[in-house]
């Protein structure tokens, strides 16, 4: 792995598949989770929806992606390997938390593609929609410094003259040609307790099916390679050593 004192707090791998059954229901959901829970997961009755983007301000909810609540979702979690997998109908993701992630080979070979195929052997005949791989970046820098020394995707406050920053949200969003959707997303807030500026960055790529050869893996690689590729190119050398 290229970086290995990244950030990364969540890593999402998801997949969304074309709708072929009004009603899929618990009984699909329940044989899923017998094909895994020996693999050491458990069925996590009573839970918050994992928050894929990050929240500066607790009371703005359009800075989150929300799960659906009309449709029924079952999330299985794996402590010991701080892995997750939340499903409903025509959806499916994966997600190594709390600085879990150990780079794209392992996760795609070792969680992604292992637990994916589970799926697909209950859901043989489900086509494929889109893809999307997320990286959900959480770090923190001194107060006297300035993000955009870490990040080129932001402006340099002293370009405003003397002054400091102290909050930062923004939302930027690409189509790129032929199937791609990127969302980047920064954030920066200040603890009061102390001297520290909360940074968080992620890098978001959805790839949709383009053609009827498009399969998962195909899709699933384009997504991923995108949002690394917006990660390389929206931070500084700065930051790249800070995580090397």
């Amino acid at each position: 792995m290229q970086f290995k004192n990244h950030k990364i707090t969540e890593a999402l791998c998801a997949f969304r598949f074309e709708s072929t059954i009004d009603n899929i229901g618990i009984s699909l959901f329940g044989e899923y989770f017998n094909k895994i829970k020996s693999d050491g997961f458990i069925h996590q009755k009573d839970f918050e929806p994992l928050k894929f983007s990050f929240q500066i301000n607790p009371s703005d909810r359009s800075s989150q992606n929300k799960i659906e609540e009309d449709n029924l979702t079952m999330l299985f979690t794996n402590s010991e390997k701080n892995f997750s997998i939340l499903i409903r109908q025509n959806y499916i993701s994966f997600h190594a938390l709390k600085n879990s992630y150990s780079g794209w080979d392992n996760f795609f070979n070792n969680y992604v593609k292992v637990y994916l195929e589970k799926y697909l052997e209950l859901e043989s005949n489900v086509s494929i929609k889109n893809t999307q791989m997320l990286y959900l970046n959480n770090f923190e820098i001194d107060i006297n410094e300035n993000l955009s020394d870490y990040l080129n995707c932001v402006p340099n406050s002293q370009n405003f003259g003397e002054s400091s920053e102290f909050y930062l949200l923004s939302q930027s969003n690409y189509k790129i040609k032929p199937n791609l959707d990127v969302i980047l997303k920064t954030g920066l807030k200040i603890e009061d307790s102390t001297s520290l500026k909360k940074i968080t960055l992620e890098c978001n790529c959805i790839s949709h099916k383009n053609n009827v050869n498009d399969d998962w893996v195909k899709l699933i690689n384009q997504s991923h390679d995108k949002a690394y590729d917006v990660f390389v190119k929206v931070t500084n050398d700065k930051f790249k050593e800070f995580i090397k």
